[in-house]
C-alpha cells in the first residue's frame, strides 16, 4: 500500500484557518507516530482505533469547512484525494506510513546510473532499472540475485513452478 504525504512548506503568515500547511502537516505527522507506537507494541489496538477514529473525524470536519484562497483549496483537494493512502497504514501495520525506505534502497542504483554514462538509450535505461529493482527486491527478501536470475532464466520445461 502506497502512502502519500502533503509536502512540507512550513507555516504561512496570514493563514488563520485549519488549512494552514503547518497545521495539516502536524496532524498528518501524527499518523507516522501512531503507526510506530502500534507497530512496536507501545500502543494497544483499542487506543490505536480510538486515535485513528479521532483523525478520521478531524479529516471529515476539515473537508467540510469552507476554504479561502487557491492554496487552501489545493491542500483540501489533495487531502480529499489521498485520504485513504494517508491513514491506510493505521489499518494495516505491515504497510509503512511513508515510502522513504523504498526510495532510499533505489538511491544507490540511481546514482550509479547517472555517473556511469552508460545508459544513453531507452533500452539501456530500462534494462538498468529492471536489474536494479530485482537486486533491491532480492536484498529485501534475503535472496541471492544470481541464484534468482539463474532460476528465472532456465528453460520453461526445467523451471519449477
Amino acid at each position: 500500500m502506497a502512502t502519500h504525504r502533503i509536502k512540507k512548506r512550513g507555516g504561512q503568515k496570514g493563514h488563520e484557518g485549519h488549512f494552514r500547511p503547518k497545521f495539516v502537516e502536524d496532524q498528518i505527522d501524527e499518523v507516522s507516530v501512531l503507526h510506530r507506537l502500534a507497530a512496536e507494541g507501545e500502543m494497544d489496538m483499542v487506543m490505536l482505533v480510538e486515535r485513528r477514529t479521532h483523525l478520521e473525524l478531524w479529516i471529515d470536519r476539515l473537508l467540510n469547512e469552507s476554504v479561502d484562497g487557491a492554496g487552501e483549496m489545493r491542500i483540501r483537494n489533495r487531502l480529499a484525494k489521498q485520504r485513504s493512502h494517508l491513514i491506510g497504514c493505521l489499518y494495516d501495520l505491515a504497510a509503512e506510513p511513508t515510502n522513504n525506505r523504498a526510495e532510499r534502497s533505489l538511491r544507490p542504483a540511481v546514482i550509479a546510473r547517472k555517473i556511469s554514462c552508460g545508459n544513453k538509450t531507452d533500452r539501456g535505461r530500462q534494462t538498468w532499472q529492471t536489474i536494479a529493482s530485482l537486486a533491491a527486491t532480492c536484498l529485501q527478501r534475503g535472496e541471492d540475485l544470481i541464484d534468482y536470475l539463474t532460476t528465472q532464466l532456465l528453460f520453461p520445461a526445467e523451471r519449477e513452478y
